[in-house]
């Protein structure tokens, strides 16, 4: 697949043959020039209102940027979403702190609204807790301590964020080698959620993180705090609002019907505790009426000042290496290389090592011996150049430089996982999620499931890893 950088393409998405756009008819180049200032060298999102590109700024000694390109959810609605989107973006362009982008222009192009904001290098919150595993309380207090006093100073300035959650805050690293949270996506439409630029009394939320108040579309300042209580919360206990195919919403950390945050149940589920001054503040942020919430983020802070850390820190990602199990047995399997146009060059036969993971019924898993070693990743500089020649495109250096990698021996499934491992895996205590032993849609079963969420295929290996004693 190769990226249109054209931002005013409708489909920038195109086939690797293509050398020109499809859909804008533009040359599928390394990069493209827009508004006769930007040069568009990669497309870094694109959700359901809009997309953001990666660019540099060519009037401003090549500036990295960020464009952000939204459109109004309907025709009827631009001149309107247009007045909004502009008063919205000059209140943006004066704010002035270090934890927020630096709004450098905005402008409207054809139908579409254009934001350009510095760019901020690192993770959000919700990739940094999939890669490095659960907030500690420690870790969850630093964040608060870090943004909201970044709270007080736009709410001081009369701007409401609207949209607090894990995906809209970076961890950016300093010169210095310390790092520090920033808040991104300031109100209006969010190219990778479900939110959207629109008029006056509709909603501009994340549902699982917002207030009663935001959801009616009537934010306060106590309606941020609330969203960075949630933010906290979750990020504590790794329980997400998740959508599901019939459009509802499942969250297994807040009941909607009493209003009710679970979060210590979660921790509770993961032999957790909190400080129990920590939990009031964070319940305080919580409350479901604005009215009983801190009504600025200073009367917060000041609440956490004094606070010992008590919180057993949560374990860090599993690695996934397993020890060497008793019972190794051998197969055979056939290895076949074949050219770039797929025809078969060579066949020889060869043997791997694997072991049986009995998981109950007779069912159970074949796991396969990878043995650890070193070896090159990437692709030679004369490679990539002469690539680069054919292909136009600046992303294939991304394979360079080549380096050395070394891995630890590790065990792999010999197959995807079937419905008849799903199912009995399911059947195990639950440990943070529920788990529909039945899910797919194709049935059989020794077929591969299928409609499987990213959290129940977390709670998939903490039910076998637990059952087990071994880490998957």
């Amino acid at each position: 697949m190769v990226d249109c950088l054209n931002p005013a393409c409708s489909n920038p998405f195109n086939p690797n043959h293509h050398s020109f756009c499809s859909s804008c008819g533009f040359p599928l180049t390394s990069s493209y020039l827009f508004h006769n200032q930007y040069r568009v060298t990669r497309l870094l999102g694109e959700g359901a209102f809009g997309r953001t590109y990666l660019a540099e700024d060519t009037k401003c000694l090549n500036r990295p940027c960020v464009i952000k390109k939204f459109l109004a959810q309907q025709q009827k609605n631009l001149a309107k979403a247009t007045e909004l989107f502009m008063q919205e973006a000059q209140r943006l362009h004066e704010l002035d702190h270090p934890q927020i982008p630096s709004l450098y222009a905005y402008f409207k192009h054809d139908n579409s609204l254009y934001l350009v904001q510095r760019y901020i290098a690192g993770d959000n919150l919700l990739k940094e807790c999939f890669k490095q595993g659960l907030f500690s309380e420690f870790k969850t207090r630093q964040l608060l301590q870090s943004l909201l006093p970044v709270l007080q100073y736009i709410h001081e300035n009369g701007v409401l964020h609207r949209d607090i959650k894990p995906e809209n805050i970076m961890r950016k690293t300093l010169v210095s080698g310390a790092s520090e949270f920033v808040l991104i996506d300031f109100g209006g439409a969010k190219q990778i959620t479900g939110t959207t630029l629109t008029k006056p009394g509709t909603q501009i939320f994340t549902p699982g993180y917002a207030a009663i108040e935001h959801a009616m579309g009537q934010p306060v300042r106590a309606s941020d705090i609330y969203s960075l209580g949630a933010t906290c919360a979750r990020l504590l206990t790794g329980c997400f609002p998740e959508q599901q195919l019939d459009g509802t919403i499942r969250d297994d950390l807040f009941d909607a019907s009493t209003q009710d945050w679970q979060w210590r149940e979660q921790l509770q589920k993961q032999s957790r505790t909190a400080n129990e001054r920590f939990g009031e503040v964070l319940d305080t942020m919580l409350q479901p009426f604005a009215r009983d919430r801190y009504q600025s983020a200073k009367e917060a802070l000041q609440a956490l000042e004094g606070i010992a850390v008590v919180l057993t820190t949560p374990a860090s990602p599993s690695k996934r290496i397993v020890t060497s199990p008793p019972n190794l047995r051998s197969f055979s399997f056939e290895v076949i290389s074949v050219d770039n146009r797929g025809n078969v060059e060579n066949r020889s036969s060869s043997q791997a090592n694997y072991f049986t993971e009995e998981i109950a019924g007779g069912v159970g898993l074949e796991m396969v011996a990878i043995p650890g070693g070193s070896f090159i990743m990437g692709t030679d500089d004369r490679e990539i150049e002469r690539l680069s020649k054919i292909y136009k495109h600046t992303l294939l250096k991304s394979e360079s430089p080549q380096h050395q990698v070394t891995i630890q021996p590790f065990y792999l499934g010999k197959y995807a996982i079937t419905q008849a491992q799903w199912k009995a895996v399911a059947a195990l205590p639950k440990i943070l999620h529920d788990l529909n032993p039945d899910p797919s849609n194709f049935k059989g079963a020794n077929h591969p499931v299928e409609r499987v969420t990213w959290w129940e295929a977390e709670e998939f290996c903490k039910r076998l890893s637990k059952k087990t004693g071994k880490q998957y």
